[in-house]
């Protein structure tokens, strides 16, 4: 009987908000960064849940098209440096 252990090392990413305009309207997005790359993107579910009701469409529908929006206007995919837009 015994118990293995390894060490472990965890690296945080930097985050920011952006707000950005998509066509249904105004969302927050949370940004994460690791080493100077954006590497993830994630809407605020509030605002979308807003949006949502407010265009009568789906939440996927807006969850969807927020992340497309952010990806496309940021001119970059996951992995590759990124500019870092509008902190709030």
């Amino acid at each position: 009987l015994g118990v293995r252990s390894r060490p472990v090392e965890r690296y945080v990413a930097e985050r920011h908000n952006v707000s950005m305009e998509t066509e249904l309207g105004t969302i927050s997005v949370k940004v994460k960064y690791l080493g100077g790359m954006a590497v993830g993107a994630a809407p605020e579910f509030e605002d979308c849940r807003r949006l949502a009701e407010e265009n009568a469409v789906p939440l996927k529908k807006v969850l969807e098209e927020a992340t497309f929006t952010f990806w496309r206007e940021s001119g970059t995919q996951a992995g590759t440096p990124a500019k870092k837009g509008k902190r709030r």
